[in-house]
Order: C-alpha cells, then structure tokens, then sequence
C-alpha cells in the first residue's frame, strides 16, 4: 500500500529538482541573449550628426557626447546602443561643458545614428566684472569682459569678437560661466526697462548691479539713472517719464542731468551738472 505514494513523491521530487535547475538557467539565457543583443553592432551607435552649432566646433560636441557613450550599465550593457545610450547625461554634459550652447538636444534617426541640435546663446551685452565703474571708465575693455545673453547668461566670447558697442554690465550675483548674473525673470525686467530708454532720448552704456538691489544706469551723457531691484521695473519706467515731461526737464536738456533717483516710488529725485 506504500508503493504508489512513495513513487509519486519521487515524481514530485524529480519535478523540483528539474525546476530548480532549468528556471535559473532559462533565466541565465534570457539574460545571457539580453546582453549579446545589447552588444549587436546592428544596434550600435557610430555616427553623430551635429545642426545648429558655430560658434562650437562640431568636431568637440561629437567627441563629448561620445564620451557620454562610452562604458556599459552594471559592466553588462553598453550605453553606446542606441535604446540604451544616456540621453539626459549627454545633454547636461555638453550644457556644462560648452557654456555657449542655450540648449542641447539628442535625437534618434535610425538604428546607427544620433542627432545632436544645438541653440548657441546670442550676444546681448558684455557683462564686465564685479565692479562698478565710474562715470569716466564704462567703457572697459572688451577683451576683459564676458558676453551675456538676453536671459542674462555668461558665456565665454568669440575669440574673433572685435569689440563692437555693446552695453555693459556688472556686478550681480554670479559670475560663472553658463549661469545667469541675476534670475532670468527679473532680467529680463531689467532688459526691458533699459530697451525703453533710447524712446525717451536716453542712450544707456553700462548697468551696474549695486549692493543693497540697487542698479545704475549710465548713460551716453554720462548722466546715471539710479534704480531699485525691490520695486518694479514697468512702474519706475513710469515714473521715469512722468519725471522727464516735468516743467524742470522743459528748461534743462535731459543731457545735462547728473544723476536722477528713482529709487523712491512716486518720489522722483534729481540733479543737473553745475
């Protein structure tokens, strides 16, 4: 009577040994297969295609971005296959190392092959150092200065840049390359307010970001408009031209002025050169 049980407990027995070997080994080979199809060279990336870029050379975006594709996940699978390569890494790669590029993007075109579309910052201005100049000395140097974008970003200048008029900044909070000098928002508030002035007769020719969120405008005439960080741009604009259709500017030209405080809200405060 205890022949039948003990044969199908053999069975059962047999069973889970052969599961226990053929599972882990099914598995070995799906992994094995996994990483062989990883490695086919059918799947590889070997070209990069580079649109966008002059001031770059293409030549040094393609090497960093290979660089980016260079080594295996878990030492197993190459980040050089095309459904596995590191996109993002590549991107804030290339951002950090060319301070020049506003953006990078990689995009698939076929199974061998990337594309790599840059946007180069424009030059908006020079951004001249941390300290503010006198009225005599704005007009430093270009070769001393940074270029700066319109969102108020640093980027190294051209090494043909001929030292066109730009306007000049400096000071700020930041002077590293790729970062911005203030919060993108507030300059472009800034920007805004300064692209106003030449409408008003007022040629600026340097910004200068002061300690305590004060800003000085210096213009052409050497004339400075002082400004507050803390109040808003599109109101001291008012405020500005509210004071420049004064009878006191009716009787004096706005080229003679000294200095005109907006710092004060409504409380416009100004002086004429002796």
């Amino acid at each position: 009577m205890t022949a039948l049980p003990s044969k199908l407990g053999a069975r059962r027995r047999r069973r889970r040994i052969f599961l226990a070997v053929a599972v882990p080994l099914l598995i070995l080979s799906l992994f094995g297969g996994l990483v062989a199809l990883s490695r086919w060279s059918g799947i590889t990336i070997s070209t990069i295609e580079v649109e966008g870029a002059s001031a770059v050379p293409e030549e040094e975006l393609i090497a960093s971005t290979e660089g980016a594709l260079r080594g295996n996940y878990l030492w197993l699978f190459p980040k050089g296959n095309i459904f596995l390569y590191p996109r993002r890494v590549a991107e804030q790669a290339l951002r950090r190392e060319f301070p020049t590029l506003r953006s990078a993007d990689l995009s698939f075109v076929n199974l061998h092959t990337l594309l790599l579309s840059v946007e180069e910052r424009k030059l908006y201005a020079l951004w001249c150092g941390m300290d503010a100049p006198g009225a005599a000395s704005v007009h430093t140097a270009a070769d001393q200065c940074l270029f700066l974008d319109e969102e108020g970003f640093l980027f190294p200048p051209e090494a043909d840049f001929t030292g066109a008029v730009y306007l000049r900044y400096y000071g700020g909070g930041n002077s590293t390359l790729g970062a911005p000098i203030l919060p993108p928002e507030e300059f472009k508030q800034l920007l805004a307010f300064v692209r106003e002035l030449p409408a008003l007769s007022l040629a600026p020719v340097s910004v200068a970001l002061l300690p305590e969120k004060d800003v000085e405008v210096r213009l052409e005439s050497g004339s400075a408009l002082l400004l507050s960080r803390n109040a808003d741009y599109a109101v001291t604009l008012d405020n500005l031209r509210s004071a420049l259709s004064s009878d006191a500017f009716k009787e004096q030209p706005v080229h003679t002025l000294e200095y005109l405080d907006l710092r004060f809200g409504d409380r416009v405060f100004f002086k004429f050169k002796d």
